[in-house]
């Protein structure tokens, strides 16, 4: 149920974090790090969601992935309060298999791709 949580409270939160299209990409690196440690178990449970976490987040805001972003996105990692963050996150377990933590949390996972397929698809 944490990752569950986790998860919305992180997409809730970088909505607010990253400007429209028209103006510049602002990441916040907290939020940031909340996806990535959120995204992990994810990736490792679908293998079509596997390499794909910069575009999947970059999509959900409708912005794209490019040279730009990607640069701007590794900056952003390389940054104390990412690192921080993430050191603080990583402890946490995702829920074991055949759960209903495990469930929901894979649910959300399903949730999560499916959302971001629909900002890739306007992409083209």
């Amino acid at each position: 149920m944490r990752y569950s949580a986790a998860l919305a409270a992180t997409l809730a939160a970088t909505l607010f974090c990253i400007a429209p299209s028209a103006m510049a990409l602002k990441i916040d690196a907290k939020a940031l790090a909340r996806f990535d440690v959120t995204y992990a178990p994810c990736e490792a449970r679908f293998a079509e969601m596997r390499g794909r976490g910069d575009e999947v987040y970059l999509s959900l805001w409708n912005a794209k992935l490019d040279a730009k972003t990607r640069a701007q996105l590794g900056t952003v990692r390389k940054a104390t309060p990412y690192t921080t963050e993430r050191r603080r996150l990583v402890p946490s377990a995702p829920p074991a298999a055949g759960t209903a933590a495990a469930s929901a949390f894979e649910q959300e996972c399903r949730d999560l791709w499916a959302q971001a397929q629909r900002g890739m698809q306007g992409k083209g």
